[in-house]
C-alpha cells in the first residue's frame, strides 16, 4: 500500500544571538495483521466447572465436572470443517482477527526559542509534541475485545442477571455446554451473542495516543573552571491503549467495557509528568607553584550528574466480577 510520510523543519535567525527552529513529521508504522485463524479446522474441550460463573459447581446427575474420571460431561468436540458456517464454536468461544484493521501512523511536532548569553551560556525554550492514530488498542500484545460482553445497560437487573431462566439450548449439542441444563442465567442470554460464551475480535484499531510538552534547558560550554547542563520537561501523555507495561503496575487485559473504547483514554502507563536531568564539570584548581603538590592536585575535574522523575502512573483493579458484565 502507498504511503507518503511528509517531514520538514525550518531554522530562523532572528538576530546573531537568537534562533528559532521548528519542524514536523508524519510516520507511519507497520501494520500487524496477524493470523486470521483457522476456525473449524481446530477443536478445543474447555474444562466446565460452572454454569453460573463460578456460584455452583456444574454437575450431572451423579457425576461432577471436577471429577478426574468425566472432565469432559458435556459433548465431546471434534474439528468440523467449514462444514457449520457460522454455527461452527456455538456453546463456546471463538476469536477471529479484525480484517478492517488501519495502518497506525505518528504525526510529530515541534517549535523551539534559543537565545544565547554572555558567558558561554544558552537557554532554550520549547514544545514538542504527538498524535498517534489507528494503534492497537491491545498494544504490543494485540489483546482482543470481547464483542460479547452485556451491555452495561443491564446492570440495574442487578441480581437478576445471575437468575436461572428456561434455557433454549438445552438438549442441542450443536451448543455445546449451554446445552446441558433445562436452566441458564439470564446474563447468557442478554449478550449479543448468546450462542457462544465469548466472541473476541483482535487488532482493533481504534487506539490513539497524545503527547504534549514543554521543554526548558540552561546549558554553559565549559570554559574556564566550570560547565553545565540542565533540562527540565513537563508533559502530558494520555492513550486508550490497555496493554502490560514492565515500567509500571499491567493494566486489565481488555477494557472495562466494549462498548465505550474512548472512555478507556486517559493517563499513558509509561507517563511521568516532571523530567529533570542535571549535568555539571568542575576543574579543581591546583598548587601553581610546581613541585610535587602540583603533580598530584593539579588539573583535576569533577563530574557529577543526577536525574530526577516523578513516578508513573498505578493501576487499580479487582481480581473478582461478581456479575460476569464486563469482559469475558
Amino acid at each position: 500500500m502507498f504511503k507518503v510520510g511528509p517531514r520538514t523543519g525550518f531554522a530562523w535567525t532572528v538576530d546573531d544571538s537568537t534562533v528559532i527552529r521548528g519542524g514536523f513529521g508524519l510516520f507511519w508504522g507497520p501494520s500487524r495483521p496477524g493470523n486470521f485463524g483457522l476456525l473449524g479446522f481446530s477443536a478445543t474441550n474447555p474444562y466446565l466447572s460452572s454454569l453460573d460463573g463460578g456460584i455452583t459447581p456444574y454437575s450431572q446427575g451423579s457425576g461432577s465436572a471436577g471429577s478426574l474420571t468425566d472432565p469432559f460431561p458435556a459433548t465431546w468436540n471434534e474439528p468440523v470443517g467449514n462444514t457449520l458456517g457460522r454455527q461452527i464454536n456455538t456453546g463456546t468461544s471463538l476469536t477471529f482477527t479484525n480484517q478492517d484493521y488501519g495502518s497506525p501512523y505518528i504525526m510529530q511536532y515541534s517549535a523551539e526559542f534559543q537565545k544565547e548569553l554572555p558567558g558561554n551560556i544558552a537557554i532554550a525554550i520549547g514544545y514538542l509534541g504527538s498524535r498517534s492514530e489507528n494503534l492497537d488498542v491491545g498494544g504490543v500484545g494485540s489483546g482482543s475485545l470481547n464483542l460479547n460482553q452485556v451491555n452495561p445497560d443491564f446492570l440495574s437487573l442487578g441480581s437478576g442477571l445471575d437468575e436461572r431462566v428456561p434455557n433454549p439450548f438445552f438438549g442441542n449439542s450443536a451448543f455445546g455446554n449451554l446445552s446441558l441444563q433445562d436452566t441458564i442465567v439470564r446474563k447468557q442470554l442478554l449478550r449479543p451473542f448468546p450462542q457462544f460464551t465469548g466472541v473476541g475480535i483482535s487488532h482493533i484499531t481504534q487506539g490513539r495516543a497524545r503527547y504534549n510538552s514543554l521543554r526548558v534547558q540552561f546549558r554553559r560550554r565549559f570554559r574556564g573552571r566550570w560547565g553545565a547542563r540542565v533540562n527540565y520537561t513537563l508533559a502530558r501523555q494520555y492513550d486508550n491503549i490497555w496493554e502490560g507495561n514492565a515500567l509500571t503496575e499491567d493494566e486489565p487485559g481488555e477494557p472495562f467495557d466494549v462498548y465505550d473504547i474512548d472512555g478507556q483514554y486517559g493517563p499513558s502507563l509509561s507517563w511521568n509528568p516532571h523530567s529533570l536531568n542535571l549535568n555539571g564539570m568542575v576543574r579543581v584548581p591546583g598548587p601553581e607553584n610546581g613541585g610535587i603538590a602540583e603533580l598530584l592536585f593539579g588539573g583535576w575535574t569533577a563530574a557529577a550528574s543526577a536525574k530526577i522523575h516523578s513516578g508513573f502512573p498505578l493501576t487499580i483493579s479487582a481480581n473478582s466480577n461478581n456479575t460476569g458484565l464486563y469482559n469475558y
